[in-house]
């Protein structure tokens, strides 16, 4: 893991911070979370620094009952974007997770947060 040491993308000069602590969890729903969390780095990468740099903040903040993941970013978003195909696929893996995922837009930057049961069998939501 990176912790919370900051990691440059790209030609840019974004910034990536990764702020964690540790927990357990399937790889089943591991997989699911990084593919969630590829996806948002992704659409603020592409859709937030037309710009120039800016930088994308990472937390993993597990408790006994909940995990709750946030992804930030201090770039701009259009007023009037709608959510496209990546979206749509966070929010069907979020829902596998057992989970919700609110997004919010702004000027000053984007806010996605994650929260999902620490604990639960995915194939119970797989159906």
């Amino acid at each position: 893991m990176l912790g919370n040491q900051p990691f440059k993308t790209g030609t840019q000069g974004h910034e990536l911070r990764f702020v964690e602590r540790t927990f357990r969890m399937n790889s089943e729903r591991c997989w699911r979370l990084g593919l969630i969390v590829s996806e948002l780095i992704t659409n603020a990468e592409r859709h937030a620094f037309r710009n120039g740099g800016g930088s994308i903040r990472v937390e993993l903040l597990p408790s006994l009952s909940f995990v709750e993941c946030r992804v930030t970013d201090n770039g701009t978003a259009e007023a009037n974007a709608r959510p496209g195909h990546g979206l749509k696929i966070v929010e069907a893996l979020a829902k596998s997770l057992g989970g919700t995922i609110d997004q919010r837009f702004g000027p000053h930057g984007a806010t996605a947060v994650l929260i999902f049961p620490a604990d639960m069998d995915t194939s119970e939501r797989l159906a």
